[in-house]
């Protein structure tokens, strides 16, 4: 047995880490006596996240919250995701790792492990806080057989995958019914252990973890990969 390190109750070390007995004390802990302390370092660490933020359009750091630097960019993203562009394109219809796929535009990034990937400014957000908490990680490209809303068969592309727990992560800065369809066929069909972080966005707020939970406080993403690679 083990004690909670917030309310110092036996528990069995299930949860997470093993540091707590459940969601509520993991949360719980850092809002007590640490909290201060903790959201000091999380920011030096994390600082570089927001500061290298890049326009999704022409690339420009930017330090808003806004997906693209000017009006003009604004409107460019607003075509191509309308439009969607041909197969060989940078941008298509669909997202994921397939060539031609995705609708922003793509960085190489190099993880703390020295593997070279290209992820979008978004990707690279959730793709730094993994690198923080020293996770084995890496870019996923295994698709996911799932049947669309209206029947069509596709393959769903997660956006990470945590090699020691084989969970994977997907990030959705947006969400639409057809994606909740998507994750959730896929998810059940292939007995996927399947975490989602949903953007900031107030309309996802109840739909599970989200951004700005995990820049201020990294190890409750860690906890939660870990529920979820302990989850049938």
């Amino acid at each position: 047995m083990k004690k909670c390190e917030n309310c110092c109750n036996d528990h069995k070390g299930e949860y997470g880490s093993g540091r707590f007995c459940s969601m509520k004390c993991s949360r719980g802990f850092s809002t007590k006596e640490r909290r201060k302390e903790i959201n000091e370092k999380v920011s030096i660490k994390l600082k570089k996240i927001i500061e290298e933020k890049n326009c999704l359009i022409c690339g420009r750091p930017i330090i808003s919250r806004k997906k693209t630097c000017s009006e003009k960019c604004k409107k460019e993203l607003i075509s191509k995701v309308q439009i969607g562009v041909k197969k060989n394109g940078n941008y298509s219809k669909n997202g994921g790792v397939r060539p031609g796929g995705g609708k922003s535009k793509m960085i190489e990034y190099i993880n703390h492990l020295g593997k070279k990937m290209k992820l979008n400014p978004e990707e690279i957000q959730i793709a730094k806080i993994l690198d923080f908490l020293k996770i084995d990680w890496d870019r996923n490209t295994k698709g996911f057989p799932y049947e669309s809303i209206k029947g069509e068969r596709r393959n769903f592309y997660p956006d990470f995958y945590d090699n020691s727990t084989g969970s994977y992560i997907e990030y959705k800065g947006w969400v639409t019914k057809e994606m909740s369809h998507k994750m959730e066929d896929a998810r059940k069909r292939n007995r996927m252990k399947l975490l989602i972080v949903y953007g900031n966005d107030k309309r996802y707020r109840d739909l599970g973890l989200n951004l700005s939970q995990i820049e201020s406080n990294p190890q409750i993403l860690k906890d939660q990969i870990s529920l979820c690679s302990s989850t049938d």
